[in-house]
């Protein structure tokens, strides 16, 4: 079983907290976030060249040595992020880190996380191919890592 490959889009708006109280800053990300869905694919918010996260999942690339990155501030403790972090610990260095626009141009792969997504693979975004516009080895190795858990616990 493989999850499907996404495009993204970057979008320079921050990422609005839900308890915002201005109604007009609010609709105004949202209406951005409404063009890139209808565009086919997702949002990857960053700030001055700082990646944080998508809408409702974290975001993973891999480094040319292997190393697997996750932006460290402004994200979701998500559930699914933390065990690919520990399911990618096993396998490869891991780095909890601030990611870049520049370390993304530089990354072999990328794939983000979700509770209901499992582990997706990006394979470009905006013009920005990632890597060889398919997804990696790694990608691949940790989805088939994440599939063995849950099948080792849903056999108990």
């Amino acid at each position: 079983v493989t999850n499907s490959v996404v495009r993204l889009a970057e979008t320079t708006s921050r990422k609005i907290p839900p308890r915002s109280h201005s109604a007009e800053i609010r609709t105004e990300s949202q209406h951005i976030l409404d063009a890139i869905v209808a565009r086919g694919g997702d949002a990857l918010y960053q700030f001055e060249g700082v990646i944080s996260e998508l809408p409702r999942s974290n975001f993973f690339i891999v480094m040319r040595d292997g190393t697997v990155c996750t932006p460290s501030e402004n994200v979701l403790p998500g559930i699914m992020r933390n065990q690919v972090l520990k399911l990618a610990a096993s396998a490869f260095p891991v780095r909890e880190t601030t990611v870049t626009l520049d370390d993304l141009a530089g990354a072999t792969e990328a794939f983000f996380t979700s509770t209901t997504k499992r582990l997706v693979p990006v394979v470009q975004v905006d013009d920005q191919v990632i890597g060889n516009g398919k997804p990696g080895p790694v990608t691949g190795h940790l989805l088939k890592l994440l599939l063995e858990k849950e099948d080792e616990l849903l056999s108990h």
